[in-house]
């Protein structure tokens, strides 16, 4: 399998993403697939090859999931590297986790179970498998709008993550 960046240009909006596939026909007829089955119009797709280009600190897990990936979007977490994602979503959501001890932690993601397993490897958990009691929230309620400003962007171009508030800079990855 390769890795090809991916930039979709729609009416309103433009998403940047990445694609596994063996061939860069496969990934583009799967990203055409994809659009024609949310009905939502491409009025351009550019895609480039990058598995063999990224620079060393973004390669972390690439080339194991390049062995066993299927066809399908691709994500890298700066805590957790590089997965695949079936299903493009327009854009990620931001999902809070309320630990029963401690404070809410904010995961960007394509789903709850992504945005779980985030959290959880971001944790120093012992080897037995023992995490913290957690209820885990989607959506943005609890924030200020200067918050959810910040976080408009970071949900279309943002690598999925744990991330927080910082007053002075914004959203940061933890």
């Amino acid at each position: 399998m390769r890795l090809y960046a991916a930039k979709f240009v729609r009416t309103n909006e433009t998403l940047h993403g990445h694609i596994v596939a063996p061939n860069s026909e496969i990934a583009s007829e799967f990203a055409e697939e994809f659009h024609h089955r949310i009905g939502v119009e491409l009025e351009q797709f550019d895609l480039m090859r990058v598995d063999e280009t990224l620079p060393a600190e973004y390669r972390d897990s690439l080339d194991d999931m390049l062995e066993s990936a299927p066809i399908g979007f691709a994500t890298r977490s700066t805590q957790f590297g590089w997965f695949v994602h079936g299903v493009l979503q327009p854009r990620f959501k931001l999902y809070t986790i309320e630990p029963q001890r401690g404070d809410e932690v904010y995961v960007i993601a394509p789903n709850p179970d992504m945005a779980t397993a985030l959290w959880l490897w971001s944790l120093e958990l012992s080897d037995d498998g023992t995490h913290p009691l957690y209820r885990i929230v989607s959506g943005s309620a609890n924030l200020e709008d200067q918050q959810l400003k910040a976080l408009e962007p970071l949900l279309d171009h943002s690598p999925a993550g744990v991330i927080k508030w910082d007053e002075e800079r914004g959203w940061l990855p933890v």
